[in-house]
């Protein structure tokens, strides 16, 4: 059923931004021992922040997965990046001001070729569909 590979993207994004999260959190936090806690420590917050937003986003995800695949469209691979960039800038712009639109852009688009090829693999196009083919 597709659900679960969208399920199975969703997954592997909220790995991928655990990771960026923690490697981000031991670069800029190395210079400063005043406020450096265990990097271990920094990993489970990155899990459990990641969780926040995992949730949040899986739950937009499968709302747009339900539209398509109700409408039967045909999605082509360059769709994920595209929206990973569109959501990450807009969130960044708005939290960090005008100069967060290129680390938005970048890592927006890695989120969504991670989903891609998590969720559907090498596919150059995808057909959402419920159930479990699509006839």
């Amino acid at each position: 059923m597709q659900h679960w590979k969208v399920l199975r993207g969703c997954l592997a994004c909220y790995l991928f931004g655990i990771l960026i999260s923690w490697l981000n959190y031991l670069a800029t936090d190395a210079d400063d021992t005043k406020y450096l806690i265990d990097p271990w420590r920094g990993f489970v917050i990155s899990i459990g922040y990641g969780a926040y937003f995992a949730v949040f986003l899986t739950i937009i995800v499968l709302m747009l997965w339900g539209f398509l695949a109700y409408k039967k469209l045909s999605v082509p691979f360059w769709a994920a990046p595209l929206f990973g960039i569109l959501a990450l800038s807009v969130l960044l712009i708005i939290e960090q001001g005008f100069l967060a639109l290129i680390p938005g852009f970048v890592l927006g688009g890695l989120w969504g070729l991670v989903f891609w090829t998590a969720a559907f693999g090498k596919a150059k196009a995808v057909r959402m569909h419920f159930g479990a083919a699509y006839i």
